[in-house]
């Protein structure tokens, strides 16, 4: 029986790559960087933000924390209501899933205080009371730190707990942790890379989730 859900936020949950994408280009363009592709961009979603401007600025540490805070000034000025909107489904979904007494968190690379911000727009962070962000743990996906600090704090058992996201550095955390996991194909990843990093289950519309719960009940 599943009881629990520790979801991804972005490409899960909220459609943020446009948001993240001009952000990320914004921040190169404000420190005279180089200003990486979209798709470059796109590459580098669901890493944490230090581990994406290496990606995409190199190695220098001055630099990167440069954009870091630069990032932080600039998501906060483009984020305006509506810029990331949830996916089809979640909204109803959430709902029927909290009927249901399912327990519900979140492990994202984001920090916390920004994906609570974008719950809260939702109007679904009282489903979801619950936070792992990038700055409250020392390892990030796909290491399974963000689900073992869940399982730990939250009480939940690891057979009764699912893992849902749509890259494969979240079923990698999630096998880590030695959780079942749910790849979504309609955010970041593809149908093929959530195949190969082995998750349990593969769907293309949220709404799909009732359906596991109830085979699994």
């Amino acid at each position: 029986m599943i009881k629990n859900i520790i979801f991804d936020f972005d490409g899960t949950i909220g459609d943020s790559t446009a948001l993240i994408v001009q952000c990320l280009q914004d921040t190169l363009s404000e420190l005279n960087l180089h200003i990486c592709t979209a798709q470059e961009c796109r590459n580098t979603i669901g890493l944490p933000l230090k581990a994406a401007f290496v990606e995409l600025a190199g190695n220098d540490e001055a630099i990167i924390e440069q954009c870091i805070t630069t990032y932080e000034k600039v998501f906060r000025r483009n984020n305006k209501p509506g810029s990331v909107p949830p996916f089809e489904h979640v909204i109803d979904t959430i709902h029927e899933l909290s009927r249901r007494e399912i327990q519900m968190t979140i492990a994202t690379s984001r920090r916390s205080w920004s994906a609570r911000a974008l719950l809260e727009e939702m109007k679904i962070d009282s489903f979801i009371p619950y936070i792992i962000g990038a700055d409250e743990v020392s390892n990030h996906k796909p290491h399974p730190e963000p689900v073992l600090k869940t399982l730990e704090e939250q009480y939940f058992k690891p057979e009764e707990t699912i893992v849902v996201g749509d890259t494969w550095f979240d079923i990698e955390m999630g096998k880590r942790a030695g959780l079942r996991t749910v790849g979504v194909t309609f955010g970041n990843g593809t149908k093929e890379s959530l195949e190969q990093a082995g998750a349990t289950w593969i769907i293309n519309d949220f709404a799909l989730l009732l359906d596991i719960i109830e085979k699994e009940a």
